[in-house]
């Protein structure tokens, strides 16, 4: 091969090469504003968060030290009011904001092992389909301030 031919040969290479490891890569992710109601041990405790991703995301899953059990609920609207649901996994569109806030979708933590005070931090791990799990510190925060958030 000639040597022109050679450069452009291996050129394309890298190029392609690059473009499968970025169509293969794990699309970026953000959570924000992590934050658990003041909960007192043995009781359940809702945790909220904004997240987003840049493609096409599941959480599927969510684990902590603090509780026994979690779960993913969504609320659904029936007969005019609203209903927790468990759910397997809360679908993430690409570039939108998914809000999990009081009165509606949230992560919750079963059964405490301990009473959560206002101030405390919490370690979350978050489970997502196609991308590695993230650990999120939320805070805990007064019940009243969660409840003026909706106003």
């Amino acid at each position: 091969m000639k040597p022109a031919r050679t450069f452009a040969f291996v050129a394309a290479s890298m190029v392609l090469a690059g473009c499968a490891q970025t169509a293969n890569a794990p699309s970026a992710l953000t959570v924000e504003r992590a934050r658990i109601g003041a909960t007192p041990a043995g009781a359940d405790a809702a945790a909220y968060f904004d997240i987003r991703a840049g493609g096409d995301e599941r959480l599927t899953g969510a684990a902590t030290v603090l509780s026994a059990r979690t779960s993913l609920h969504e609320m659904r609207e029936v007969d005019g009011g609203g209903i927790m649901t468990p759910v397997e996994a809360v679908d993430l569109p690409a570039g939108v904001v998914v809000r999990f806030e009081p009165f509606g979708d949230h992560v919750m933590l079963e059964d405490l092992e301990r009473d959560l005070l206002s101030g405390d931090k919490v370690t979350i791990t978050l489970s997502f389909a196609d991308h590695e799990s993230v650990e999120v510190e939320a805070t805990v925060v007064d019940l009243v301030d969660l409840a003026e958030e909706n106003r």
